[in-house]
């Protein structure tokens, strides 16, 4: 059965990274890409113009958001209104799509309302500190919502690279949230299943070419994300809460152990430490190896897992009190 698909592109001031984008879509001849030019002052539509002769792209200019507090949430909402498929797909501006991207998301809407896809970024080895960091947080964070996954609870996809039914969508499922400057998927993706959809996990990764090149602008990307976290239902919320203070608090009972000095519960201790990093070790070198892509070494995942995790709930604690900004 052919199911045409409309792929979204919210597009700001996206001139570098649009064309490698553009060259790396291979379209059926039904399905459409739409390019959401949200108040560019660039060369992007420029470059969308240059490849429509190649590509069947229609553009949505967007001169004035009416969402100022998360524009990207009405250039999504623009992009899913005037698209002509039922079936709509999103990646970003800055992402490097397979060349079996469109026949995967055809095939999975064949038998799912709402699919979510994987995006790590596009790595290379000795790459430095701070492009690693950003992989493994996104190769952790797959590991977490594909677990969810497993036990039938998803929460999250990726916004580089999910897509759903239109018939689905209401518009209150984004402007519920329009103060909120993150959460076009994650929260998109939650109202969409008060429609008990058939959802299908993807193992297909959209590699995005956008990490953060300063410790500032990663700060504020990660602070947009979490003021999204805390909107989240309270049953996620606190089963995100056990998976991320498992690990601190087998930490925090191991050093009690052997300040005490017990023999006994430093072993329990350092068992539960143990085989929660065999267990994101293995987990991480599984999901790599079925998305075909470099799997890292055990003692570098270990290395990165260890300090991760346990810092990670007290980060997120953080970045709750920052103010993070968008895109200028």
């Amino acid at each position: 059965m052919n199911q045409p698909i409309s792929l979204i592109v919210c597009v700001h001031n996206e001139e570098n990274n649009l064309p490698v984008l553009l060259e790396s879509i291979k379209p059926g001849k039904d399905d459409e890409i739409l390019i959401i030019l949200d108040r560019c002052t660039d060369q992007s539509e420029q470059i969308a113009d240059r490849f429509s002769s190649i590509l069947p792209i229609r553009k949505i200019i967007i001169t004035e958001t009416e969402w100022p507090e998360s524009p990207k949430k009405w250039a999504v909402f623009l992009g899913i209104s005037h698209a002509a498929n039922q079936n709509l797909v999103f990646t970003d501006a800055d992402c490097i799509l397979p060349v079996s991207f469109f026949s995967e998301y055809r095939s999975q809407f064949n038998q799912s309302e709402v699919i979510a896809g994987y995006s790590l970024p596009d790595f290379e080895p000795n790459s430095g500190f701070l492009q690693e960091l950003q992989w493994m947080d996104a190769l952790f964070t797959a590991i977490k919502y594909t677990y969810f996954y497993q036990f039938s609870c998803p929460y999250m996809s990726v916004g580089r690279n999910w897509g759903f039914k239109k018939n689905l969508f209401q518009k209150e499922y984004l402007e519920s949230h329009a103060m909120i400057k993150s959460g076009d998927d994650d929260l998109l993706f939650q109202k969409l299943l008060s429609n008990n959809p058939k959802v299908a996990l993807l193992k297909l990764n959209a590699a995005t070419t956008g990490t953060k090149k300063s410790w500032k602008d990663l700060i504020n990307q990660k602070a947009r994300h979490y003021k999204a976290g805390s909107k989240y239902p309270v049953k996620i919320l606190i089963l995100l809460a056990f998976y991320d203070l498992w690990f601190p608090a087998s930490i925090v009972f191991l050093m009690g152990s052997i300040y005490l000095d017990s023999f006994q519960s430093v072993v329990i201790g350092s068992s539960f430490i143990f085989a929660s990093v065999i267990f994101i070790t293995a987990q991480s070198r599984r999901l790599l190896s079925e998305l075909g892509l470099f799997v890292s070494s055990i003692t570098r995942i270990s290395l990165f897992a260890l300090p991760y995790h346990f810092l990670l709930p007290f980060l997120s604690v953080f970045l709750q009190v920052l103010r993070p900004k968008w895109k200028s």
